[in-house]
């Protein structure tokens, strides 16, 4: 096994985000905090700090040209070489096919797609050079279960877990792992979905009771997975999209029927 020294996380200002740059810390990892929100950053922040820890934050839209250049190089600067990219922001445009608007579905790509391959590109040429990296994109649940409304986060996160699969084969020789992980849905960002109106009430119903029921085990359970991924521990599966729902097929099963 592996450990990683130095790792950037994107959207690590709330949520999953925050829960895999404390299990980094953890781990004895230094680490490169990025997000929108100050605030909630510099809380992050002060939890790995406060914990003996080393952190690094950086305030910006992941998709803004040049933040990923600028993230390594605030991780080198402070650290050394990055060799863990953890592409976590994240967010989600919910509305039917019929009443969707272009421009959202453009942002949720940009977003959810565009930035995780930006920022690839960014870290790939000092990880081939070290012959050492690991890049963990954060899909979902969503791009292998159809959800009405769902279609634009849905289609960004399928094609993350193409462009996983992609890039794994282009940097098969070069000593890169890249791997697609779907968590377990207990996150903020969750809680918010399933109270929106857009996505039908049986659906709703069914993830609050499963989060409710299963929440704690759920988070425990996604970052048990994320250390395996991170220490090494699932190198041979590189590409492949890996996720809760693989092991969790109780809740997921529950979804389905509400989901026709």
């Amino acid at each position: 096994m592996d450990q990683p020294s130095v790792a950037i996380v994107t959207g690590a200002s709330s949520g999953l985000g925050r829960s895999f740059t404390l299990e980094l810390n953890r781990m004895g990892t230094a680490i490169v905090a990025v997000a929108r929100r100050r605030d909630e950053l510099a809380e992050t922040a002060a939890l790995v700090t406060d914990a003996g820890g080393r952190c690094e934050t950086m305030v910006a839209d992941v998709t803004s040209p040049g933040a990923a250049a600028e993230a390594i190089a605030v991780a080198e600067d402070a650290f050394g070489p990055v060799d863990l990219l953890v592409s976590n922001a994240g967010d989600v445009y919910l509305a039917f096919v019929e009443r969707a608007v272009p421009e959202m579905w453009r942002r949720a790509l940009e977003i959810n797609l565009l930035a995780p391959m930006q920022w690839a590109q960014a870290v790939l040429p000092s990880m081939r050079a070290r012959r050492r990296g690991r890049i963990v994109n954060i899909s979902s649940i969503s791009a292998v279960v159809p959800l009405p409304s769902f279609a634009a986060y849905s289609a960004s996160k399928a094609g993350l877990d193409q462009l996983t699969a992609c890039l794994a084969a282009e940097v098969v020789s070069d000593g890169i792992t890249v791997l697609s992980f779907a968590p377990a849905a207990h996150t903020d960002m969750a809680r918010r979905l399933y109270e929106d109106e857009a996505i039908p009430a049986p659906i709703r119903a069914r993830f609050d009771r499963i989060l409710h029921e299963h929440g704690d085990e759920m988070l425990s359970y996604s970052l048990d997975m994320f250390r395996l991924l991170v220490i090494g521990g699932a190198d041979h599966l590189s590409g492949q999209h890996i996720g809760y729902h693989a092991s969790g097929r109780t809740a997921i099963d529950e979804l389905r029927p509400a989901a026709k």
